[in-house]
């Protein structure tokens, strides 16, 4: 049996997809790499990994043929796939939801934005004043509010000193934060 092809003799366990357990004359061995196997008491592997090396269905453009010839197998190999394919879009969810993005206008500062995470692990920020020239730059740091940010943004107090003051002009910081839902 290919890799990839669904086993259509009649097995209900779900066929044999590119070393998915299950299938007949193919060990049921994990599709990620032994390396990035979590140990005993060690962490899940984290999405990204988990998304790189997900199952993938065959193609089903002769599916009316194989339900003529195993209805029971095609059946299975179908159910097999749609199961897949959700666990596919769930963890491609959990993977986009974990990392938010956002522009806030600020003057001086704003404490307390919200991201849409739970949590946030880390935050990155920089000032969109596109190709106009300025002096101002931002401090993007985590909140004291659970799934916050704190902006920033400064700038020197005068030509002559540039001791930096809250900024006095309105400018848009666009930020990106990664955390959990």
């Amino acid at each position: 049996m290919a890799i990839n092809q669904p086993d259509l003799t009649g097995d209900l366990t779900g066929g044999t997809r590119s070393g998915v357990p299950g299938g007949v004359n193919t060990p049921a061995t994990p599709t990620v790499p032994a390396i990035l196997q979590p140990g005993p008491g060690s962490l899940p592997i984290p999405p990204a990994i988990a998304l790189q090396t997900r199952w993938r269905p065959q193609p089903f453009t002769d599916f009316h043929l194989q339900m003529k010839t195993n209805p029971v197998g095609a059946s299975a190999a179908m159910d097999f796939a749609i199961r897949q394919a959700y666990q596919n879009t769930t963890v491609l969810e959990t993977m986009i939801a974990s990392r938010q993005s956002g522009a806030a206008t600020i003057t001086g500062s704003k404490v307390g934005i919200p991201t849409g995470l739970t949590t946030v692990r880390q935050v990155q920020g920089s000032i969109d004043n596109g190709s106009t020239a300025h002096n101002f730059y931002c401090s993007v740091v985590l909140s004291k509010l659970p799934g916050c940010i704190d902006i920033y943004v400064w700038q020197p107090t005068a030509v002559n000193n540039v001791t930096p003051i809250a900024c006095t002009s309105a400018v848009v910081v666009r930020w990106v934060a990664d955390g959990s839902i």
